[in-house]
């Protein structure tokens, strides 16, 4: 894509890489860490020995594997460094939404029934887990069983935990909504940006009913429109940290 006008563009950042944050194998909570993995689980949610429901496409470009690891000037050792990264935050994710079946599967079992009042909560601290970091596991497990496609799936399992909780307490309208646009594809930033009102979900009839070059120029007059030095500090800061975001949607593109 050529440049979109003239107008002096915000240099960007040099950015201080929080490595737990951006790897964030901790996506799913910090406060416990995972104590069991079942080498060989009976339950076939994610089974152990196949990977196929596993994108290291989206993977690597949701959690900015290669941005990370740029850490020796050897590049056989920084693939080295994003391979076992990328089996590590597989078998974290596995882990965590067999450990979120578990959960359900147990409070299901104990509901409905007066006699069984606050055994899931005694059961859950005999096994090593709080109440809050199970409700966490449940949450993203739940989710993900709604969703229907492999991208869909993928991309939910990158999502942070702060994102999966925020997503679990809208209307179950609204969950159904976003689910949807998982399954259709939309990214961490997309998905984020829609749940924020940043950005408006467009339905396209259909390929032929789409003008790229008339969608070229709106975005070119809206960009013309935009007077950075007049703009406040914060309104710079999200401009920026907005065009990063389109930049690394566009790069699936090019």
């Amino acid at each position: 894509m050529g440049k979109l006008n003239n107008k002096k563009i915000p240099a960007r950042r040099s950015q201080t890489t929080n490595r737990d944050s951006r790897l964030d194998l901790g996506i799913y909570g910090k406060d416990e860490a995972l104590i069991v993995i079942e080498k060989n689980a009976g339950n076939k949610l994610l089974p152990a020995k196949d990977d196929s429901i596993f994108s290291n496409e989206i993977i690597e470009n949701e959690l900015n594997f290669k941005e990370i690891f740029e850490l020796t000037d050897d590049v056989e050792i920084n693939k080295f460094l994003i391979e076992k990264s990328t089996e590590l935050y597989k078998l974290h994710s596995k882990t965590a939404l067999e450990l979120g079946k578990i959960f359900v599967d147990v409070e299901e079992k104990l509901s409905g029934s007066n006699q069984y009042d606050g055994v899931y909560t005694k059961w859950l601290d005999k096994n090593g887990f709080n109440k809050m970091t199970a409700l966490r596991y449940k949450r993203r497990y739940r989710l993900f069983e709604q969703l229907e496609t492999v991208v869909g799936k993928n991309i939910l399992m990158t999502l942070p935990q702060k994102m999966i909780d925020e997503l679990s307490l809208k209307p179950e309208e609204d969950i159904k909504k976003y689910l949807k646009l998982l399954d259709e594809g939309k990214n961490k930033q997309e998905l984020q940006m829609i749940m924020e009102n940043k950005i408006e979900v467009v339905q396209i009839a259909s390929m032929v009913d789409f003008d790229f070059s008339k969608e070229y120029e709106k975005i070119n007059d809206k960009l013309k429109k935009i007077s950075f030095d007049n703009l406040d500090n914060k309104k710079k800061e999200t401009l920026e940290k907005d065009i990063q975001r389109i930049e690394k949607i566009l790069e699936k593109y090019v």
